[in-house]
C-alpha cells in the first residue's frame, strides 16, 4: 500500500469520525425532527407528482405543482442543514407512507382528488405544521431551530390553502350530485353552479312555507266554521 493510497484512508476515515461526532452532538429530538422533515418532504412531493396526471380538477394540479416546487426547495435546504451537523438523512419513505403513495396513484378523477386533498393536502401538512412547530420552539440546536422556525409560515400557508381545496373538492361533488353526475375538470363555473342549487333549495323551501301557510288559514277556517256552528247550534 503506497503513501497516497493510506493517505487518502486517513483522511476518509478522519472525516467518517468528525461526521459521526458532529451527529452524536445532536439531541434526540433534533436528529427526530430532521428525519421527520425529510420524510414529510418526500411523502409530500411524491405524492404531489401524481396530480399531473391522476387529478381531475384544475385546482388539484395547480396545488400539487406548487407543493412539489415548494418542497423541493425545502428538501434541499434541509440535506444542505443535515450534511453541516454529520446527519445522515433517509432517503426512502417508510413502509406506511409508501403504500399510501401507491394506493393514491391507483385512483383518479373525483376520488383522486377527494383522497388527495384530505390526505395530503390537509391531514399531511398538519403532521408537518406541529412538527416544524415543535422544532422552532425545543430544539436543542440553533440552526436546526431557526430552520423550524423559517419553514414554518410557509407550511401554515399549504394547510390553510389545502383546507380551501378540500372544500372545493367537497364543493364539486356536490354540484356533480345536484347536475346529475357531469364531469367538471375546474371549478370556474362553481359559483354560478351553487347559485343553481341555492335556487332550487329556495324554491322548494318557499312551496313547503306556502303549503304550510294555506294549512295554517284552512284549519283556522275549519275552527270558525266549527265555531259560527256551535253558536248558532
Amino acid at each position: 500500500m503506497n503513501v497516497l493510497t493510506k493517505t487518502a484512508i486517513g483522511i476518509s476515515l478522519a472525516v467518517g469520525l468528525m461526521s459521526n461526532a458532529m451527529s452524536a452532538e445532536l439531541s434526540r429530538g433534533d436528529q427526530k425532527f430532521l428525519k421527520t422533515a425529510a420524510e414529510s418532504g418526500m411523502f409530500e412531493i411524491q405524492a404531489s407528482k401524481l396530480t399531473a396526471q391522476n387529478a381531475q380538477a384544475q385546482e388539484v394540479k395547480d396545488f400539487g405543482q406548487m407543493m412539489v416546487t415548494d418542497h423541493t426547495k425545502v428538501d434541499g435546504e434541509l440535506k444542505a442543514l443535515a450534511s453541516a451537523k454529520g446527519f445522515a438523512l433517509p432517503t426512502e419513505l417508510p413502509r406506511g407512507k409508501q403504500k399510501s403513495v401507491e394506493e393514491l396513484s391507483k385512483k383518479s378523477g373525483h376520488d383522486f382528488d377527494k383522497a388527495y386533498a384530505s390526505d395530503i393536502a390537509v391531514d399531511a401538512h398538519e403532521d408537518a405544521v406541529e412538527a416544524f412547530k415543535d422544532a422552532s420552539e425545543d430544539a436543542k440546536d440553533a440552526d436546526i431551530k431557526a430552520f423550524a422556525a423559517k419553514t414554518l409560515p410557509s407550511l401554515q400557508a399549504h394547510l390553510e390553502k389545502g383546507r380551501s381545496l378540500e372544500k372545493t373538492v367537497d364543493a364539486m361533488k356536490k354540484i356533480r350530485v345536484a347536475t346529475g353526475g357531469a364531469q367538471r375538470r375546474s371549478s370556474a363555473p362553481l359559483v354560478a353552479d351553487l347559485q343553481t342549487v341555492r335556487y332550487r333549495e329556495a324554491c322548494v323551501l318557499t312551496q313547503r312555507m306556502h303549503h304550510l301557510s294555506t294549512w295554517n288559514i284552512n284549519d283556522s277556517h275549519s275552527g270558525e266554521t266549527e265555531w259560527q256552528t256551535q253558536t248558532t247550534t
